[in-house]
Formats: C-alpha cells, structure tokens, sequence
C-alpha cells in the first residue's frame, strides 16, 4: 500500500484453504474397525488357548488407545472460534485511536453456528490442566499400577489350560498386558491429537469463512451508507475503477463493498486518514466481527504512523496512539484468523510492496506477534 503502490493482492486467499484441505483419514472409518476389531477379539477372548490371549490383548490395546484418543482430542481442541469481537482500543479514545465498537451487544444478538465450542474449550482446559497435575504427582506410582494391573490379568485371564495338574495360567500375558495397555494409550492420543490439528482445524475455519462470508453480505447501516457512497464515486474519479464505480451506484452497499471502498483509499495518497474515518463508521455494524476489518484498520493506523514520523514537531502522544491502534488492530485480525499472521508479517519489511508496518519492524511487541 503505502500511498501510491496500488497492489491488489491485498489479502491472501485463505477462504479455500480449509475447504482444500483433505483429512488423512476420516475418523468414521477408525471407529468402525475399532468397534470391529473389538468385537473380533471379544470373541476370541471367550475362547482358551493363544485365540484367547491375541483377543485379549487386542482390548487391552483398543482400550487403551480409546483413553489415549479421548486426551489427544482434549489436548488439541481447535480454539479458532472463540474470538468474540471487542474493541480494539481499551481506552475508548474516540478519534486516535480504533472505534469502540458495539460488537458486545452484537455478539449477544449474533448466534455463532458453533458458539458452544467456548463451553468445550473451558471444559478441554480444566481436563487437561487437572490431567497434567494429577499425572505429575502419579509418575512414582506407575511401576506399583503396572504391577497391579499384571496381577489382575494373571488372576482373570487365566487362558491357558494346566499341564500335568498344573492351574490354568495367563501365560506372557500378564508382562505384556502394561506394555499394550502403553502402546495404545500413547497410538491413541497421538493419532487423535494429529488428526484433531490436521483435518478437524481446517473444517472449524472452513465455517468461520462461511460466516464471515454471510457478514460480508449484510448491508452497512444507513448513517454511513453515504460516506461510503461519496468516497468510492472519488476512487472510481481518481483511479477510473469500475469497481468502486459500481459501489458508488449501488442501491445499498454491503459491509463487504465498504470494505473494498477501504482497501482502495488506502492506496490513495494520504488515504489513510479517510480509511480510518470510514473504518469509524463500521464500529456498530457486523464489519467488526471480521479479520479483515482489522487488518485493514492496523494497516491504516501503520500508514499513519509512518506519515506522522515524517512530519516535524509531532507530539509524540500522536506517535504512540497511532502505534498502539495499529499494535492493537493487529491483535485483533490475529484472534479472528490466525492464518493472517505471515501477511501482516510481510508488511514490517520496508522494501515490500505493502509495507503498511514497516515502523515496527524492529518493535518488540510486533515481533512477538508476527514472528
């Protein structure tokens, strides 16, 4: 951006990258060869001899790897969706710094499709962190669990028939049972815990896109209709753009046309004072929920910063707002799609087309985020 570079790859196409996103293997198809191989070795189980140790070391193994599964999925839940939008400046500093926005009393209004994934994710973390406490102060105790659990199977899995008036005995089965019982806690956990990252990630921001989609196409309201109006007739004047041309004649504009009216000002010179000003005008409407919204508005502010620091005695309170709002509009883009973070990082480099933060390239806080 910066001013008179006008590339339009603004945004990377992320909304087709979930939907690209084949899973390895669909878990349906591993829960029914677990339920068959279950009832398999169930039944050889029943039987004596080496049939009957196989099928009950394979439930021990399916067992063990269905516990292991359950702390893999608990371990690696998706937390995408539980960004709910909130204003970007926590000082509520009207013209320099981002809007305070509405989107507490929109988020009521707005059901999310999987707003209850929250309840899931607390529920993940209390398990886990309760998991973790509780496994550390067991490890002692493990060799004195594994020789109990090698006694139970020696007393109830007594398969093989007595020689020479011999007891029945379990065979090897009770030093093998702990190392199946192991082997299929630790297959499980990291098979459900790859699979959760892998393929259920992208299904959950597949759906994240099609909302944001769904918001896109809402109308702006009617207070800021025509700002939008009168600044994408001056884009389409300044750079002949049909598109902001088609805006401008548009009986309503949608939240994802005003949008475009942003993206095109900031390629205007000095445009980001306008940007920043249309952005303003989306603070109550559903704009705020997206990422791009953000992103535009941390763009904008890096614009202004960088015009700031060009100009002499400016106070450096202007500096630090305008830093700050860009720092926090950042953080914003980021909590609604992670997968922004390596475009927002290009542009700290001040030799890139869009170098809309190249003020804070060598900025900490930046770094922390963007790195």
């Amino acid at each position: 951006m910066a001013g008179s570079n006008k590339g339009w790859g603004l945004l990377p196409n992320v909304s087709n990258a979930a939907k690209d996103a084949e899973p390895p293997l669909a878990v349906i198809h591993v829960a029914w060869m677990a339920i068959l191989a279950a009832l398999v070795a169930h039944g050889l189980s029943q039987s004596g001899g080496m049939g009957g140790a196989i099928g009950i070391g394979v439930l021990i193994t399916i067992a063990g790897a269905a516990v292991g599964g359950l702390v893999g999925f608990l371990f690696s839940l998706p937390r995408v969706l539980s960004g709910d939008p909130s204003p970007v400046d926590a000082a509520g500093e009207g013209k320099d710094g981002p809007p305070v926005t509405s989107s507490e009393t929109r988020a009521r209004k707005r059901a999310r499709l999987l707003g209850s994934n929250t309840n899931l994710e607390r529920i993940s973390e209390w398990l886990t962190t309760m998991l973790v406490g509780v496994g550390l102060t067991q490890i002692p105790s493990l060799f004195t669990y594994a020789a109990k659990f090698s006694d139970f199977v020696r007393t109830n899995a007594a398969v093989f028939p007595g020689v020479n008036g011999q007891p029945a005995s379990a065979g090897v089965l009770p030093m093998a049972a702990p190392l199946l019982l192991a082997f299929g806690v630790i297959s499980g956990f990291l098979f459900f815990y790859l699979y959760t990252r892998l393929a259920l990630s992208p299904l959950f921001l597949e759906v994240e896109d099609i909302l944001a989609r769904e918001v896109e196409q809402e109308a702006v309201e009617a207070q800021a209709e025509e700002g939008f109006r009168t600044a994408a007739a001056s884009l389409a004047d300044a750079w002949e753009d049909p598109v902001m041309r088609q805006v401008a004649a548009a009986p309503t504009i949608s939240v994802g046309e005003s949008l475009n009216v942003i993206t095109s000002a900031l390629y205007e010179e000095g445009g980001h004072d306008r940007a920043i000003a249309l952005g303003y005008s989306l603070a109550s409407t559903a704009a705020t929920e997206l990422a791009r919204y953000w992103f535009l508005m941390a763009a904008a502010f890096g614009q202004r910063h960088h015009a700031l620091l060009n100009r002499p005695d400016v106070p450096k309170t202007e500096l630090a707002v305008a830093r700050r709002s860009a720092l926090n509009a950042v953080k914003e883009a980021l909590k609604r799609d992670p997968r922004m973070k390596a475009t927002l990082a290009a542009m700290l480099e001040p030799e890139a087309i869009d170098n809309d933060l190249q003020d804070f390239r060598e900025d900490e806080e930046f770094r922390t985020l963007l790195r």
